[in-house]
């Protein structure tokens, strides 16, 4: 029995390994927004830590350095933040592309998969024809066969 070939094979292998790369791309970018977020985080935990040590330190005895510092460091950290924020909004337009890719990757892999079945399904058509087409014609050769067997005995 013969085995269907799809012609278009290679641009079905091309174009899963986009998608493929699609997703990866994607998948990086949710790392970083992971990793990002995660930092975030962290640096607001710190600025509350950082606010709840100078509210205990600014009770009794005032320790002007230690406001000073916490001031300093406390722009920092906020400065610190809002890069990451700004960051984190890139990230988020960069994932939406991503997505965007990665679902125009996968819309033009399945056209590709959708057209491989129909063909298979026409391919499996022509071989059932051209099989019962054989089986017919070795019928009707046996019968002609024991025909002739019949009129000859």
């Amino acid at each position: 029995m013969a085995t269907y070939q799809f012609s278009l094979e290679p641009l079905l292998k091309h174009r899963q390994a986009i998608e493929d790369r699609a997703q990866q791309d994607l998948a990086k970018i949710l790392r970083q927004r992971m990793i990002l977020m995660h930092q975030l985080s962290s640096e607001q935990q710190t600025i509350l830590e950082s606010r709840r040590e100078l509210a205990d330190g600014l009770q009794g005895t005032v320790d002007m350095n230690r406001v000073g510092h916490f001031a300093r460091y406390s722009g920092q950290v906020t400065q610190l933040a809002q890069t990451m924020a700004v960051r984190l909004g890139k990230l988020e337009s960069d994932l939406n592309r991503a997505h965007a890719c990665l679902a125009e990757a996968m819309r033009e892999r399945k056209s590709v998969e959708l057209l491989k079945r129909r063909r298979y399904k026409q391919w499996r058509r022509r071989q059932r024809r051209q099989e019962t087409a054989e089986l017919d014609e070795i019928a009707l050769m046996a019968h002609q066969y024991r025909a002739l067997e019949a009129v000859g005995s």
